[in-house]
């Protein structure tokens, strides 16, 4: 279980879990709640909704962790199934949130230690039409302050915004 996690987020995978268990100073308690933690924790770091992925293991994740972690990205793949023929990878989050106005875009990335963008593209899309790039998390056509991602751009109630996140192991939205 714990390789098949690394196997599929990648080397930073487990340097950013640890990063989180250490800022959010969580607790442990009984073997249950750390498991519900666990999956929770998953859940949050990786932006999905990791439930099919651990039930597979064996775990009954509870209605609280399942209401928590709903919100979040499907899994698009049967990551438990990653062995060493089989090896489906699928990117970390790198977007806390996203705001929207008629004058523009900001997205508020991710902060942690480990470099999370090396190798990494995100692609901002208005009507299919790319407007800016952050590459290696660096800006194109667009601003980076304060990990916040900033694009000039005017908006319309109608307008599809999409970012796509891209890197060796395909296109992500």
């Amino acid at each position: 279980m714990f390789g098949q996690l690394g196997n599929t987020f990648g080397d930073n995978f487990y340097p950013v879990l640890h990063q989180y268990y250490r800022e959010n100073k969580l607790a442990f308690g009984p073997d249950n709640e750390r498991m519900q933690n666990f999956a929770l924790n998953v859940s949050r770091i990786t932006g999905y909704n990791m439930q099919p992925y651990f039930e597979q293991w064996g775990f009954d994740i509870s209605a609280a962790v399942k209401a928590e972690i709903s919100q979040l990205a499907p899994l698009p793949e049967a990551i438990w199934l990653n062995d060493k023929e089989t090896n489906k990878q699928l990117p970390m989050r790198l977007i806390d949130t996203v705001s929207l106005n008629d004058h523009g875009i900001q997205v508020n990335l991710t902060d942690y230690q480990t470099d999370v963008f090396k190798d990494e593209q995100l692609i901002l899309k208005k009507n299919g039409q790319v407007i800016s790039k952050l590459v290696n998390k660096e800006p194109i056509e667009s601003m980076l302050t304060n990990n916040v991602w900033e694009t000039i751009e005017m908006l319309k109630p109608t307008d599809v915004i999409t970012i796509e996140q891209q890197n060796k192991n395909g296109t992500f939205k």
